[in-house]
């Protein structure tokens, strides 16, 4: 049986998670906190060697994802991206504060992971997507142990 080893990596800090605004599939790039956090991630693993790697297409995963190439000198790889790897839609409350979105789940008493984002998607749809795409990458192992990063 062929062995995946992935490397999962959050994207670093968004203009809109500075401001505590939810963001969704908003496209905000990185703060100056999100750059210094991908680039200390990027330290951290300068020393592992990639095959591939796949990154939301979102700005802010694109970004981490080429600092962290950039501090690994792995240059010749070019992250594919991947529409399947993206947040969860959050619908009409992208751009909004989250304490309004908090507020509003407390008053009805509902967790976030249950709630029915309008003009968004559900948690099934979510998991949906993204085994898509983890059935995808399982399709394309070799003999080899590959190491693939995702950058979401």
């Amino acid at each position: 049986m062929s062995k995946i080893r992935l490397t999962l990596v959050r994207h670093g800090e968004s203009a809109f998670n500075s401001m505590n605004l939810v963001q969704g599939h908003m496209n905000p790039g990185l703060s100056t906190l999100g750059c210094n956090q991908a680039e200390l991630i990027g330290k951290r693993l300068q020393n592992e060697k990639y095959h591939f790697v796949y990154t939301s297409d979102l700005k802010r995963a694109c970004h981490t994802a080429e600092i962290i190439l950039r501090r690994n000198q792995e240059t010749q790889i070019q992250p594919t991206q991947d529409a399947r790897l993206r947040e969860v839609n959050l619908g009409i409350w992208q751009g909004w504060p989250i304490s309004v979105l908090r507020g509003t789940l407390a008053q009805l008493k509902i967790p976030m992971a249950e709630f029915e984002f309008e003009d968004g998607e559900s948690r099934d749809q979510l998991l949906t997507r993204a085994v898509s795409f983890i059935d995808d990458l399982c399709l394309t192992t070799t003999e080899e142990p590959i190491n693939k990063p995702i950058f979401r």
